[in-house]
């Protein structure tokens, strides 16, 4: 194999890995399809494990968009902060269930320390990048200093713009506004490193081409560079760690610096619950099954081991419980989705089966009680509507 076969051979492995990333179980991903329709994927059709899945887009930058959107990784309710998480839309569960209650009265400090969330220096919860905790730590500390009756109005307030569609729309028109000639220059240094250099290189050879490759490449990444710092600090003040280190590595690394709109497209919408995210991508077929999920998993949550809970979370647990799937049938109405067909118990698919999960609608013959799947859910009968 010649050198410039070795070189095609290296770029096109350098893109593909650029394509590939990783998400925390509990993280929904929305990636742009090559028809420019939307998908929600929960769990990853390749690569999981207990903590995550590797996800994949689309190769060439423009057809390769992907949001990724999480309810709140942790309980938060009028008396304090729990560990334990109150959705978990992936099909394995959990990818831990040992809680700690911090009371309200005893949070001293919250910290966002890179990827971790800390409280009086313990682990809140850990994240994919250093912007939910960030967020979060704003939050937290807020409420943490309201006095105790104001502090479920305030929770409430920020539940509900977790599920504000018109701040969605903004959000996401900012960024096409403000970003629309720098992730076109994007895409240009795609085209001129995957299609320009290996053409010029292969028909003039090196060191003819040098001359005329490297000052361009110099200048376009030198453009690129700039230009996300400034949208970085305008959309992410914040992350001053996580900008310092992305635009070192799109200033030295041009096959990377080819994917720096997703750096801000990805947590971009981080804030948003993932029903809120779904209902402005998903066309209406796509958006039921994610939304049926959801409403699954709110109304039949996961058994949590009780001897690793205690009353103080399990209280919390229910309150912010309560709280979400309220807001999530009330986005549901919005959306004229009738989740009371989801009630209905489903026709048996064998003669055999007389009771089903409720969770995940699998099907059992009389002699199971639960189901394994779903953390040992009680079975409901098929012969009678769920009350």
């Amino acid at each position: 194999m010649s050198d410039r076969q070795y070189l095609l051979l290296v770029l096109g492995f350098l893109a593909l890995t650029e394509c590939l990333f990783w998400v925390r179980r509990g993280g929904v991903v929305f990636r742009q399809m090559a028809t420019r329709r939307w998908r929600a994927v929960v769990r990853s059709e390749a690569i999981s494990n207990h903590h995550g899945d590797l996800h994949w887009c689309w190769p060439f930058p423009p057809a390769g968009s992907v949001y990724i959107a999480r309810s709140w990784p942790f309980v938060a309710g009028p008396e304090g902060i729990a560990t334990v998480p109150v959705e978990c839309l992936h099909p394995s569960g959990h990818s831990g269930t040992a809680s700690v209650f911090f009371a309200w009265a005893a949070v001293r400090d919250v910290a966002a320390d890179g990827k971790v969330l800390r409280i009086n220096g313990q682990p809140l919860f850990r994240s994919d990048s250093p912007y939910e905790p960030l967020h979060f730590e704003a939050l937290l500390r807020d409420l943490s200093r309201l006095p105790a009756r104001d502090r479920p109005t305030r929770l409430r307030e920020y539940l509900r713009q977790s599920f504000d569609r018109p701040m969605l729309r903004v959000r996401r028109a900012n960024l096409s506004e403000r970003a629309a000639n720098w992730v076109t220059a994007c895409t240009g240094l795609w085209i001129f490193l995957m299609i320009a250099c290996p053409v010029i290189l292969w028909r003039f050879g090196w060191l003819p081409a040098l001359w005329w490759l490297l000052p361009a490449l110099l200048l376009q990444l030198a453009w690129i560079t700039a230009g996300f710092i400034r949208l970085h600090r305008r959309f992410f003040p914040a992350a001053n760690d996580e900008r310092f280190k992305l635009a070192l590595v799109y200033a030295l690394a041009p096959v990377s610096a080819t994917r720096a709109p997703d750096s801000l497209s990805r947590p971009l919408l981080g804030s948003f619950h993932p029903l809120c995210v779904a209902a402005e991508l998903l066309s209406s077929e796509a958006l039921e099954p994610l939304a049926e999920r959801i409403w699954r998993d709110l109304r039949f949550p996961r058994p949590v081991t009780m001897d690793l809970r205690t009353p103080q979370v399990a209280a919390e647990e229910a309150w912010f419980r309560s709280e979400i799937k309220s807001r999530v049938e009330d986005l549901l109405r919005e959306v004229n989705v009738n989740w009371a067909l989801w009630e209905r118990p489903p026709m048996p698919s064998d003669p055999t089966h007389s009771g089903y999960c409720p969770r995940c609608l699998s099907q059992f013959t009389e002699e199971a009680k639960t189901c394994a799947d779903c953390g040992g859910h009680p079975l409901v009968s098929m012969v009678r509507p769920i009350r």
